[in-house]
């Protein structure tokens, strides 16, 4: 009896740890894609669902450098949510109804359409389209599959006289060295896939390039005639301290949301949608450069009141001012204290619910 016992309770202990491992295997944290690693998308608003689902539904964040393959992800059931525009998930529901059956489209941040020029070249986009008429003109749309390239084609089968310019898909900084260079006219780029200090915020701030908006009034109806999902946005930045200053440019928008995976349940999706709708994945800035600059600050302060005592001092007894107190701080290793980011921040909460 003792020995069946014994069995029993080996039995009961072996059960109880394939069921604590089928435990641990459904609570294995999910996958979200992002965006491009240097962008706004994965370092910010991935984040910020993160931390949002962190206790409840814990998720690991992949970059995404294509669009197509973040959404493909989720319709396969490798990802359980990513970060898509809702352009390309309109542009999915119309041409395939059946595709979309297991997922769901969370609206969340304003996704902006941005043309990037070399200074003193083309003054708006509209004349840039319309030289391309007469003279070949290259615009760089990103990856393929990136959100930017999607966005330019939608336009392109919008607009014929789009039609004329010749599209790269470069991206990045093989995109920004071709501008620079002048074997390319421009490059789109979505506002989440920029990033504060990388080198096309650089190109900006040392007055290397220009930022035009996605506009002209052929294109904005040729937009609501085909009722396409975008509208006319003022978007506000700061471009950092080579060109301070606020910015204030009208340019069409979409939406970037996340589409969630709806076969692994409903808890899931309400959580991602609370999360969405809530704010979660609105611009925060990096709390590590936050302190970095309070630290910064603090110092410079605290040796610039010293400095200035001493040398208070030094007057007061007759001796010559040798020492004067520092400048208040301005940068350290390039990052600007105060700056903003190159990012979109006008007209975001009001389009939450309209798609926009």
């Amino acid at each position: 009896m003792s020995f069946v016992r014994h069995r029993l309770s080996i039995g009961a202990a072996l059960l109880s740890l394939v069921i604590g491992t089928q435990a641990v295997a459904a609570e294995a944290p999910a996958r979200l894609a992002t965006g491009p690693d240097n962008s706004i998308a994965h370092r910010t608003a991935g984040p910020g669902l993160q931390r949002a689902l962190r206790q409840a539904h814990p998720l690991v964040l992949e970059p995404a450098p294509s669009a197509q393959q973040a959404l493909q992800g989720v319709l396969s059931g490798r990802n359980a949510a990513a970060f898509v525009q809702r352009d390309l998930y309109e542009d999915l529901v119309a041409k395939s109804p059946d595709a979309v059956k297991d997922i769901e489209y969370y609206p969340g941040l304003p996704a902006c359409l941005l043309t990037f020029v070399r200074k003193d070249t083309w003054p708006s986009f509209g004349e840039l389209v319309m030289a391309a008429q007469r003279q070949r003109v290259v615009v760089d749309a990103g990856l393929p599959g990136s959100h930017a390239d999607v966005s330019a084609g939608l336009l392109r089968g919008a607009l014929p006289a789009l039609e004329r310019l010749e599209l790269e898909n470069r991206g990045g900084a093989r995109a920004l060295g071709r501008l620079l260079n002048g074997d390319a006219d421009a490059m789109i780029v979505p506002s989440h896939e920029l990033t504060p200090g990388d080198l096309l915020h650089k190109a900006l701030s040392d007055g290397l390039v220009n930022i035009l908006p996605v506009a002209m009034p052929e294109l904005g109806a040729a937009v609501e005639r085909q009722r396409l999902p975008y509208r006319d946005r003022t978007v506000v930045f700061e471009t950092g301290a080579g060109a301070p200053g606020e910015h204030r440019l009208t340019t069409l928008c979409t939406n970037l949301g996340v589409v969630v995976d709806t076969r692994r349940g409903p808890e899931f999706s309400e959580a991602v949608a609370r999360a969405v709708m809530s704010g979660a994945l609105e611009w925060q800035p990096s709390v590590v450069w936050e302190t970095v600059g309070m630290i910064w600050q603090t110092t410079v302060a605290l040796v610039s009141r010293v400095v200035s005592i001493g040398c208070r001092l030094l007057v007061e007894f007759g001796l010559p001012p040798l020492c004067q107190a520092p400048p208040p701080p301005t940068a350290v290793a390039g990052l600007p204290f105060p700056a903003g980011p190159l990012v979109a921040t006008g007209a975001h909460r009001e389009n939450l619910f309209s798609g926009d």
